[in-house]
């Protein structure tokens, strides 16, 4: 049984290690497109940097970060740390913050066109 576990680690691996490849590589050629990845439409009908996606890739990135030093504080085989409720409700509250703001830039948008 543990020849089956090593066997399907090292398949995960690969796999994953491979997809991480591929993007690494269209993102190098350039066949995925990162200009104006933090650029959006303004309710003003404007278009410019985001506040609502900067927002949204730096609760990201934070929380992504929180967790890593959570694993790397408890580097157990078996499990993973268990996720903290503030930092759910911080994902939680950029998601909604970021909607709300599609939300009321559609809305304006759309008061506009009458």
């Amino acid at each position: 049984m543990t020849g089956l576990v090593a066997l399907a680690r090292w398949e995960f691996l690969i796999f994953v290690g491979g997809f991480c490849a591929i993007v690494l590589y269209r993102l190098v050629s350039g066949s995925v497109r990162m200009s104006g990845l933090l650029s959006g439409d303004r309710g003003d009908g404007t278009s410019g940097l985001s506040p609502g996606r900067i927002q949204l890739l730096g609760a990201t990135l934070i929380s992504a970060l929180y967790y890593l030093a959570l694993v790397i504080r408890n580097p157990s085989v078996t499990t993973m740390p268990d996720m903290p409720p503030l930092l759910l409700g911080v994902l939680g509250a950029s998601q909604v913050a970021y909607l709300g703001g599609k939300a009321w830039s559609l809305m304006a948008t759309s008061r506009k066109s009458e």
